[in-house]
């Protein structure tokens, strides 16, 4: 099964529109020097801003609608530099990973295939599999992939199920009180959310695990037996704020930003997650320092309401300070080189996954964002940079007629 999850990971890696130009393979000092950042005017102090925003009455506009009870996300401090992609993580921590998914009367040595038998396979790490459907995964890059009771099978084939619907966890108009019958008894969304964070709060205290994994969205999918069952979307933080997990359908342009997928699982009985992993793993403070300063989230609306049409009323679910991320080269040095090409030369991770390979660095960029509609891969959300005060936006939703 890993070649089948090896694929779908690097087209959800592949999938942010950003651009694999030579800068990614270029060893760590040889990397261009970033253009120098002109901020915008506006900026206050970081705990000012961070303040005013906190306290902020959010009141409508012509053209920006607050939903009633919204609360804006913002945490104590906020970041800029580059972080990195965990690059060791199936070394340190694979026996731990594999035993706590796999029970001890289940284990047989047999069915485990250590990673030097398997380094064609990216990402790497051992792989436990066997013809009962017990599976585990660990992933060099961060993650994991586990599975049983046939949870990849729906986890890779929702499309052969009947979607029912999506809820937004974070918009105040979601009712999590909506139940569903599963195998075994009926969960309501609030139900199930809350297994997928304590599912997550226990793997990551396996690890002390660099970022904190929270349920963003569950999707709902009818079996078509008289059951359903959850897919369960996480989203990773980082010290409380949220890596934006948006991807540009369209790939619109502007500049190269990636959708950083966390976590997946699926629930399809009162027993919890049958299928839980994949995303691109986890990420590490690299050369990080705090923001001097940014924009208030008043000035962020501002910009936003002056960039969009006077004639056309968004209604705004959820407005959270988060990171964009865009790739910014590799820290992995020679002597870390664990792979090579066809000619036998070593050869850094990124050169196999050009996105998201282990020691891939990102630079962070934080962002006010608005979110105008939640649906997955319908999207529409806006974004404000909240040191350069740059409008942008993701609109993922269906064009009239197509």
């Amino acid at each position: 099964m890993k070649r089948y999850l090896s694929l779908g990971l690097s087209l959800l890696l592949l999938c942010g529109c950003t651009s694999t130009t030579g800068t990614v393979t270029d060893p760590p000092d040889s990397s261009p020097s970033p253009t120098p950042l002109v901020l915008a005017e506006g900026v206050v102090p970081l705990e000012q801003a961070l303040a005013e925003s906190r306290e902020l009455d959010l009141q409508d506009s012509v053209n920006l609608k607050f939903l009633p009870g919204l609360e804006v996300e913002c945490s104590d401090t906020v970041y800029q530099g580059q972080v990195m992609q965990l690059g060791d993580f199936a070394d340190q921590y694979s026996d731990t990973l594999l035993h706590w998914w796999v029970p001890d009367e289940v284990w047989d040595d047999a069915y485990l295939t250590p990673q030097e038998e398997q380094m064609n396979l990216y990402p790497l790490g051992p792989t436990y599999e066997d013809e009962n459907g017990w599976y585990a995964d660990v992933w060099c890059t961060g993650s994991v992939v586990y599975s049983r009771d046939g949870g990849d099978d729906l986890f890779f084939n929702t499309g052969e199920y009947d979607y029912t619907n999506s809820y937004a966890l974070f918009s105040p108009d979601t009712n999590t009180q909506d139940s569903y019958p599963v195998d075994g008894g009926t969960l309501t969304i609030a139900q199930a959310a809350e297994m997928g964070n304590e599912f997550a709060e226990a793997w990551c205290g396996l690890t002390d695990y660099p970022l904190e994994l929270r349920v963003e969205y569950v999707e709902v999918y009818d079996r078509k037996d008289g059951t359903y069952f959850f897919q369960l979307n996480y989203q990773s933080c980082l010290n409380q704020v949220p890596l934006n997990t948006i991807n540009d359908t369209f790939c619109k342009g502007g500049m190269d930003y990636m959708a950083y997928s966390s976590m997946h699982g699926i629930i399809a009985s009162v027993d919890g997650p049958c299928y839980w992993g994949t995303g691109n793993g986890g990420v590490v403070p690299y050369e990080v320092t705090p923001c001097a300063s940014i924009l208030p989230l008043k000035d962020a609306i501002q910009r936003l309401s002056d960039k969009l049409s006077a004639y056309t009323a968004y209604d705004v679910q959820r407005v959270a300070l988060e990171y964009r991320l865009t790739v910014d080269g590799t820290a992995q040095t020679p002597d870390q080189y664990r792979l090579t090409d066809e000619e036998g030369n070593s050869i850094p991770d990124v050169e196999v996954n050009t996105i998201g390979g282990s020691y891939q660095l990102y630079q962070l960029h934080p962002l006010w964002v608005f979110y105008m509609d939640e649906t997955p891969d319908k999207e529409l959300v806006c974004y404000v940079d909240a040191r350069t005060g740059e409008v942008s936006f993701i609109d993922n939703r269906p064009v009239a007629g197509t």
